[in-house]
């Protein structure tokens, strides 16, 4: 975020995250926009998608070529997608790790950037 933020690649609209950001100001702008839209009879949608926690859904080509555009080295980003594709899966639970680790079924490695890593 700091990275991006200096770098000016988020969008205006985006708050999640933010420095110098309120949740308030999203509600204003969120509630101006429609009464805009009504004033003007014009139809419109909103999604609101809080993807924050969706670790698993983050397919690991997409994150390449979007991480890439913000000038990370494909270097680094092969070294951490490797990682992440050859790793050995445990559950974690309070009584301690599964003794059995699971790997993908296929050839096809699992997708996502794994919880916890703050590149996700």
């Amino acid at each position: 975020m700091a990275y991006a933020e200096k770098h000016k690649l988020i969008p205006t609209g985006q708050h999640g995250s933010c420095k110098r950001h309120q949740a308030i100001d999203l509600a204003l702008t969120k509630r101006l926009t429609w009464d805009l839209l009504h004033m003007q009879r014009r139809p419109a949608g909103w999604i609101s998608n809080d993807a924050k926690s969706c670790f698993d859904r983050i397919v690991h080509w997409v994150a390449i070529i979007s991480l890439m555009r913000f000038g990370i080295q494909w270097r680094t980003l092969r070294s951490m997608f490797d990682t992440l594709m050859k790793s050995k899966h445990r559950v974690r639970t309070g009584f301690g790790d599964s003794d059995p680790v699971f790997t993908p079924p296929t050839l096809i490695p699992f997708q996502g950037c794994g919880q916890g890593n703050g590149a996700g």
